[in-house]
């Protein structure tokens, strides 16, 4: 069957950034791309959690991290099972921290690697995130279209 759509996973702790994520999911939405965020849309399945958020990062063509303070194992490995398959990765971290984990922080450490990690983005609230998500998905479609030629 032809998929006429591309799909992001959506990666982040259930616990902060709700609107956040809402405004991701606008944003793709309104550029046509399904979005799998796992408290919206995950629903009763017959399978674990682990497999199920695990499902959707493998069936999805790009991964999108959002971060406050806040790091938990699943969020690490949807990241880790993303970067493993070679999807293309966008995180976007709030630009301020009322008490960032250390977990977190240490990802983003990880990340900040010059030569071995990604490129984030920071933003200050859902708007300016869901503007960010725009550009740089844009962005990233543009690349892939022009190396394709």
């Amino acid at each position: 069957m032809f998929q006429n759509k591309i799909s992001a996973f959506i990666s982040s702790t259930i616990n902060e950034l709700h609107n956040e994520r809402v405004a991701i999911k606008r944003t793709l939405d309104s550029r046509e791309i399904e979005s799998f965020a796992f408290e919206f849309d995950i629903g009763s399945r017959p399978e674990s959690v682990e497999k199920a958020f695990l499902s959707e990062v493998e069936n999805s063509e790009i991964y999108i991290g959002v971060f406050l303070n806040q790091f938990s194992k699943p969020t690490f490995t949807e990241y880790q099972k993303a970067k493993d398959l070679g999807k293309p990765i966008f995180v976007y971290i709030k630009n301020y921290s009322l008490e960032r984990d250390n977990s977190l922080q240490e990802f983003i450490d990880e990340i900040s690697n010059p030569e071995l990690g990604i490129t984030y983005s920071t933003f200050s609230n859902a708007f300016e995130l869901g503007n960010n998500v725009e550009r740089d998905i844009n962005r990233w479609l543009i690349r892939q279209w022009k190396s394709s030629l």
